[in-house]
């Protein structure tokens, strides 16, 4: 887990993997919408062209995860650091929710952050919100947080 968390996680969620060059940096202006959900599986290699290496997507739906992964754990062990570090990933997972001024609209729970434009280099959301796998961990996170807290 520590490693995951070491080599994976950003300031706005945690890798897929190193490397991966799904809504990578410029993603919407290097792809056209057609073709940001194509199978590249046979062909992989044509989008990994596109990677900046370190611009990597951002996924939402893993701190909810570690989260409850964190929670479980405390609630057999009652170990106080699995008990921190359900919090902190929860309270990472909430912080991700968009904004009011994200175009996407306030409190969307989307599925990654990437980098848009990377003469900016600033993570935003990309336009898979709201995802029902974020908004199903999240639920899974609240459910175990009020758990502990009984």
């Amino acid at each position: 887990m520590d490693a995951i968390l070491t080599n994976l996680a950003g300031a706005h969620g945690i890798c897929r993997y190193r490397g991966d060059s799904y809504w990578c940096a410029d993603y919407k202006s290097l792809l056209p919408a057609e073709e940001r959900t194509v199978d590249f599986s046979r062909d992989i290699e044509r989008r990994d062209k596109m990677l900046k290496p370190g611009t990597e997507a951002q996924w939402f739906l893993f701190d909810p995860l570690l989260s409850v992964i964190f929670a479980r754990r405390s609630l057999s062990t009652r170990c106080p650091r699995d008990r921190e570090r359900q919090i902190h990933h929860f309270n990472r997972a909430l912080a991700l929710l968009t904004t009011d001024d994200c175009p996407l609209g306030a409190g969307q729970y989307p599925e990654a952050y990437y980098v848009e434009d990377s003469s900016v280099g600033a993570y935003v959301p990309n336009d898979h919100a709201p995802l029902a796998w974020s908004q199903a961990n999240l639920g899974l996170a609240f459910h175990y947080m009020k758990a502990a807290c009984r």
